[in-house]
């Protein structure tokens, strides 16, 4: 699920004094990348766009890596949720992820096939009160209902839903997302004590600091920034 990187639309809580509108957009880009990137070693990456009528343009911009790309339709986040699950499918697993927490460790991805072996839902929590993953096991739309979307009570109404509808859910690891020009150096911090090695996970991270460290034109250390 993603925004079109548009400068002035997306990530508008990037955009700072050192940061400009057009800065921000590329850095939404480039986390999206990578995160299509390392989820393409698990299965289909399906693209859910908003605005509407964007998929063409997000396809250019990305190339061939996307499979399939669907508008994420009107309303608020459960809405345009809900609208990409019937599109998807409702009868298969599925795993919905943004582009704010693009280095989530690979073996939290690998735990959600796991979990749902066990549970009708795998949610991974953010540190904002959000989450970075809701994986299902089958179609279950009440979860996305009466959430206060955007607010810190989003991943707590979420567990509260999913238990007063019966569902079993497991609780996945929780990680910081980015939203904020401080969220952004943490995460460039981050990606600053990837090792380098012959897998894809760590040759998408490498790109997306060296993305990084163009875009925000700072050495490539940062603590010695």
């Amino acid at each position: 699920m993603a925004k079109y990187p548009e400068p002035g639309r997306g990530k508008t809580r990037l955009i700072s004094d050192s940061l400009s509108a057009e800065t921000a957009s590329e850095v939404a880009m480039a986390m999206l990348q990578c995160m299509i990137r390392r989820l393409g070693i698990f299965g289909q990456v399906i693209l859910g766009v908003t605005p509407d009528g964007f998929g063409s343009d997000m396809s250019r911009r990305l190339g061939p890596a996307i499979v399939r790309i669907v508008d994420q339709g009107p309303g608020n986040l459960g809405q345009r949720l809900d609208h990409v699950w019937k599109q998807v499918g409702v009868d298969q697993a599925i795993a919905f992820f943004g582009m704010d927490s693009p280095d989530i460790p690979i073996e939290w991805l690998k735990m959600i096939p796991v979990s749902l072996e066990r549970s009708d839902l795998a949610l991974g929590s953010t540190e904002d009160g959000g989450y970075w993953t809701l994986a299902a096991r089958r179609y279950v739309p009440l979860v996305l209902r009466e959430i206060d979307w955007g607010s810190e009570s989003v991943y707590h109404q979420t567990c509260q839903r999913a238990e007063e509808a019966g569902y079993s859910l497991e609780e996945l690891p929780v990680w910081p997302d980015v939203d904020t020009p401080e969220d952004l150096m943490k995460l460039r911090h981050r990606l600053a004590v990837t090792k380098p090695s012959a897998t894809v996970k760590d040759a998408a991270l490498l790109r997306l600091a060296c993305r990084l460290n163009e875009l925000l034109a700072l050495p490539e250390n940062p603590e010695n920034s």
